[in-house]
């Protein structure tokens, strides 16, 4: 079955033949991404290198197989900001906390953490509430390169007037400053906040789920899935969440038209903040 896009440059057989030859050559599948993502990013390169086509692309990568990770860096949604959505982070604080703070020790997975800004967010506020000592965050992405940044906790100083407005937006209630040293154009988190985070490669689409949190937070991941691959995901998640943990995702994600979404009921549906409903729940929501 050919993919359709809209991309104009890039045909859907081409990109279908295309697709399928980087998986069977080079083990790499794209195949459950939104075809006019793929088509764009993909014309992108081909400007970048003055390639013609698809076709001429692939040769170029048989003779150059580093490019590969070229692909990957441009096939990847990096973009990330302290506190990003600061309604999402305030109704965390307000409505998923306090039943978290029941538990003696938690787990939280934060995948497809990126450059890690939010990952520290999500840090500082749990340490405002004292909930961090007791908690523990595994913070994954496939891309080994955004990994090594975010563990480094060091950032550049040129958006921190944004990143401050977005900490007292998501209901912070101390100096942010406090929480970060900076000099030379730079900032690195203090080690109260960095201790409680490991950083770890894993690849949502291909790896096996880890167990078991009480919150994942998979945030602007799925944005470019395919609804079949979105199903895929979504499934994992859960069966990754311990029972009546919570799952929350990107602004603008949504669990309305995913094959798995009687297993969750909505905490802040406009936040995009889920708890997965007890196994009485999912029969009465299947009956």
């Amino acid at each position: 079955m050919s993919i359709k896009t809209k991309e104009p440059g890039i045909s859907s057989s081409s990109l279908s033949k295309f697709l399928h030859l980087l998986s069977r050559e080079f083990g790499v599948d794209y195949s459950g991404y939104s075809p006019s993502f793929v088509a764009r990013r993909l014309q992108g390169l081909l400007n970048a290198l003055r390639l013609d086509s698809l076709e001429i692309f692939i040769c170029y990568i048989r003779q150059r197989p580093e490019t590969l990770a070229e692909i990957q860096r441009e096939l990847s949604i990096n973009y990330t900001e302290m506190f990003r959505n600061p309604g999402f982070f305030y109704s965390m604080r307000k409505k998923v906390f306090p039943f978290l703070a029941t538990y003696p020790t938690l787990k939280i997975w934060h995948a497809g953490c990126s450059t890690g800004e939010e990952v520290f967010s999500l840090a500082i506020l749990l340490q405002e509430v004292g909930l961090l000592d007791r908690t523990k965050i595994y913070a994954t992405d496939k891309d080994t390169s955004v990994l090594d940044k975010a563990a480094s906790a060091i950032f550049d100083t040129s958006r921190m007037q944004e990143y401050t407005a977005n900490y007292y937006s998501s209901g912070g209630n101390a100096e942010f400053s406090n929480y970060y040293s900076s000099g030379y154009g730079q900032l690195k988190f203090q080690e109260s906040i960095r201790r409680k985070v490991s950083f770890q490669q894993h690849d949502l689409i291909s790896d096996d789920p880890i167990n078991k949190f009480n919150l994942i937070l998979c945030r602007n991941v799925m944005i470019y899935f395919s609804p079949d691959l979105q199903n895929k995901v979504v499934g994992s998640l859960c069966s990754s969440l311990s029972n009546l943990g919570y799952l929350g995702l990107g602004a603008t994600e949504t669990l309305s038209f995913n094959k798995h979404r009687h297993e969750f009921a909505a905490i802040d549906k406009s936040e995009r903040i889920y708890r997965k409903v007890s196994l009485s729940e999912w029969r009465n929501c299947k009956n």
